[in-house]
Order: structure tokens, then sequence, then C-alpha cells
């Protein structure tokens, strides 16, 4: 059994603290998170960030993690996010979802490059293939317009049951007004249409204003 599996099988606290025998050296204020927002160098390893503060006592929460990665992303700092989130599996602090099992393919993509993102997916047990890594998947071929991928694995989605709502279908559209595939992206709505896929305001706003 792969070493994902090991990290997901084992309960694992929701939080890690390092025992020493002096109390915090932290400032009033002072967190991870605003550590974190200022070591803005891509350079540099965000990890000394964090075992700096694991080495001076302080406790780490999951729930703290989980909002670091979320402002790295939002900010752009893929390379950091990536770190933490590989940190996070290394060191099994919590047990691994799949909506955080998505979120690494996506920061794969964006660090390491499509390819490394396609062996990962390779190495997720299939029965935790479910819809949220299927589309975050999909997302990464259709942000560097790999249409042809794209389109395989939306119809393995199909095949499988996994497009629910219209977001997978959203995905698609703009890909194809991105590509220049007018055509196809008649046939998608028309797809749509015939079965009853609920649009939103991206797909009516592409019904309205995308035109051959």
């Amino acid at each position: 059994m792969n070493h994902l599996l090991l990290r997901l099988v084992r309960p694992k606290p929701n939080y890690i603290l390092r025992s020493f025998p002096f109390h915090s050296t932290t400032v009033p204020h002072d967190n991870l998170q605003r550590r974190v927002a200022r070591a803005g160098d891509p350079s540099a390893s965000i990890l000394r960030v964090l075992e700096g503060w694991l080495d001076e006592g302080n406790p780490v929460k999951t729930s703290e993690l989980h909002s670091i990665v979320k402002m790295l992303r939002k900010f752009s700092r893929f390379s950091h996010a990536l770190q933490i989130s590989d940190w996070m599996s290394e060191h099994r602090v919590h047990d691994i979802s799949e909506g955080d099992i998505a979120i690494r393919l996506d920061l794969i993509a964006k660090v390491n490059g499509l390819g490394e993102a396609d062996k990962f997916f390779e190495k997720i047990p299939i029965e935790r293939r479910n819809y949220h890594l299927y589309g975050a998947l999909l997302n990464c071929y259709a942000s560097k317009k790999v249409l042809h991928k794209a389109d395989q694995l939306f119809h393995e989605m199909k095949d499988l049951g996994f497009l629910r709502g219209c977001l997978p279908y959203n995905v698609m559209l703009n890909l194809y007004i991105r590509c220049g595939k007018y055509a196809l992206l008649e046939k998608l709505l028309r797809e749509m249409d015939d079965g009853n896929v609920k649009p939103d305001i991206f797909t009516v706003n592409t019904r309205l204003n995308v035109k051959p």
C-alpha cells in the first residue's frame, strides 16, 4: 500500500505541540499566520517559519494550517502553500479529506506542472477519487488550456455520474471560449438544455455574450 494510503487510515490529532522546558516566547498578538504572511520571499522555505513557531513551544491547530493554506493561495503564493500542505501530510496532522487532496492536486499542478499532478492523481486510491478530485483535475487542465485532456476527463466524469450541477459544464464552456471552439461550446449548451442542467449566471452570460 502506498504512502498516501498510510496517511489516510490513521486517526490524527487536530493540533501539534512540541514540549520544551521553557515557556512560549511569542509576543502578544503574534500568531503563526501573521508570521507566514510577513515571510513573503518565494525563494525561501516557509517551513522555517512553521518549525520556528513549534520550536518556541507554540501549538499548531489543523484549522489554522487550513487558513494559512487558503491565505497563501489567495495571494498566489502557491509554492509556500504546497510546502504547508506537504508538511501536513508528512506529519499526519489530521485525517486527510478529499478536499485536502483536491487542494494539494491543484497546488502541485501550479507549482510542479500537469505531469506531476497527473502522477499524484493516479496514486490516489480509486475509491477516493470523488467529484471534488475530478473537478480539481478538470480545473487544472482547463487553466492550462489542455483541451484534449479536459474533454477526455469531462466525458469520464459524465460516465461516472460526476457532472453534478453546472460547474463542470461552466469550466468547459470557459475553456471552449478561450480556445475559440465555438462549435463545441454550442454543442455543450445544447447538451445542458437536453439534460435539464440548471444554469447559473455564468452560463446565462455565456449564452448572451458569446458570439462566434
